[in-house]
């Protein structure tokens, strides 16, 4: 007698491994890039809840070419005149071996290229942090250079040297300056020369304190700064004399901003920090082995991706609440997840709706609530994810976890419901028995179809899966899978 399979609801998300979870959720394969949500604005009506299809592709940005090195630290603001993301780099090479400071124009995807833009610094250094703050009236981007905390009034007028006191090394270790703002001040990473001891400097107004808290003294490096809730989370780690690996424990700082010590101090499971977030009220943490919910006595696991590379801007919040970051899967392959719900009533849950194709990401963020950009290491320095880019979709893989069977199971149909197919578009369905390779089962290409269905014979196993593989044009828009079966003895 025949028996149905039903997948009809892709918002189980991923599952951590390939023999986890239930047929709505999806493994983890090298080719991911399916979202059964997009997450662009509310408004945009891009949001089909629960319609299986591709991530956005990837589209070029005008003067791309003036941006120098590699960007690891991004803020975005807006204002009268025009909506604007700035971007720090470290030189690669170029223009005397100098920081850069880049600006983009978010309203036309455009880097500036005149005038004072790209802004060259006076040195080339990975102690790098970037933040808005208020002072006296006046808003001001503040950058980290090399032992200098510059300003620029996003108007004409940068001051590089505002400041120049910041610690730029801790036992051979290069300090990152992560910077946040909250309760009228500016909180800064940084380290205590004397002590090699990581610290917290402070700019209230005008007045700058270059050791506001003194950290643990095994702790040397501040990787991340979050606000939430009135108080500031502090992500530190040790450092080794080489600076290329960590000794364990790292912490989780909590302080009121203004007692003189931190009120309390949490050990990581992991040496190091990537980055730190709030994100619901809750802060999240990501380290090079997965992503954590701090539980506010201790560390939860998400999701085993490693995330990556450790700078702040390497996770942002879009504007419909999903948690990006990019990571590394189990099977080893670089992508850019997701964690949220496009519905308060349903769990969270952990996608992976773009590739990073090829390219090592070094920061991502959401620009004027409906474009997602991602900077790279290497050729185009910065991309943006759009339904309209240029470069087109590739292949990307939808795959269930591999299903276990009472006994050998006999696959005789599968069917697939879908919106009316695009032009030029195509995707297959296959079935992947457990020790063996996938067997196309059906292609689908027929523009304006919305259905087709298939009979098997032969494909019969006590464990299998099935993967949607999109395979040529726009994205198909799947509705749902339905695949028949009858055990061997009936």
């Amino acid at each position: 007698m025949n028996q149905r399979l039903v997948i009809d609801n892709f918002l189980g998300g991923l599952a951590p491994g390939r023999y986890i979870g239930d047929p709505q959720t999806q493994t983890d394969p090298s080719s991911a890039g399916w979202f059964p949500v997009h997450t662009a604005a509310p408004d945009s009506g891009l949001n089909e809840i629960n319609v299986l299809q591709r991530g956005y592709q990837l589209d070029t940005i005008t003067n791309v070419s003036a941006i120098v090195g590699d960007v690891k630290w991004v803020r975005s603001f807006s204002r009268t005149g025009g909506s604007y993301a700035y971007l720090l780099s470290v030189n690669d090479g170029a223009s005397a071996n100098k920081n850069v400071l880049h600006r983009l124009d978010m309203s036309s995807a455009t880097v500036t290229n005149s005038g004072s833009w790209p802004h060259v610094l006076a040195a080339n250094s990975d102690s790098l942090g970037l933040e808005f703050y208020t002072t006296s009236g006046t808003n001001y981007l503040y950058y980290a250079h090399g032992a200098n905390l510059g300003r620029y009034d996003l108007n004409a007028t940068f001051a590089d040297t505002f400041k120049t006191t910041l610690g730029t090394t801790c036992l051979g270790e290069t300090i990152p300056h992560p910077m946040v703002q909250g309760n009228g001040k500016l909180f800064i990473g940084n380290s205590n020369y004397s002590a090699n001891t990581a610290c917290i400097a402070t700019l209230v107004d005008a007045t700058f304190t270059e050791t506001a808290l003194d950290l643990s003294a095994t702790q040397q490096i501040v990787r991340a700064l979050e606000f939430n809730r009135n108080y500031l989370y502090i992500a530190t780690a040790s450092s080794s004399t080489s600076g290329s690996s960590y000794r364990s424990p790292a912490y989780l700082y909590i302080w009121d901003g203004v007692s003189s010590g931190w009120q309390e101090q949490y050990e990581f499971p992991e040496e190091d920090f990537t980055a730190i977030k709030a994100y619901n009220g809750q802060i999240y943490c990501w380290g090079r082995r997965g992503m954590y919910r701090f539980s506010g006595s201790g560390f939860d696991m998400i999701y085993p991706a490693t995330a990556g590379p450790g700078y702040p801007s390497a996770v942002d919040i879009s504007p419909n609440g999903f948690a990006y970051f990019k990571g590394t899967g189990n099977d080893g392959s670089a992508g850019i997840y997701a964690y949220g719900t496009p519905d308060p009533q349903l769990p969270p849950r952990m996608y992976r709706p773009y590739e990073t194709n090829g390219g090592n990401a070094l920061a991502l963020f959401w620009a004027n609530n409906t474009n997602f950009y991602c900077a790279y290491s290497s050729g185009d320095r910065l991309r943006r994810f759009s339904s309209s880019g240029a470069s087109g979709y590739g292949t990307a893989t939808w795959s269930t976890p591999m299903m276990k069977f009472p006994q050998p199971a006999r696959l005789t149909s599968i069917q697939a419901f879908y919106q009316s197919l695009p032009t030029a578009s195509a995707f297959t369905v296959s079935w992947t028995p457990n020790t063996s390779s996938a067997v196309v089962l059906m292609s689908v290409s027929t523009a304006g179809s919305t259905s087709q269905k298939m009979h098997i014979n032969g494909c019969i196993d006590d464990i299998w899966q099935l993967s949607i593989t999109h395979t040529a044009g726009k994205t198909p828009k799947i509705l749902s899978l339905i695949a028949e079966y009858e055990f061997e003895q009936d």
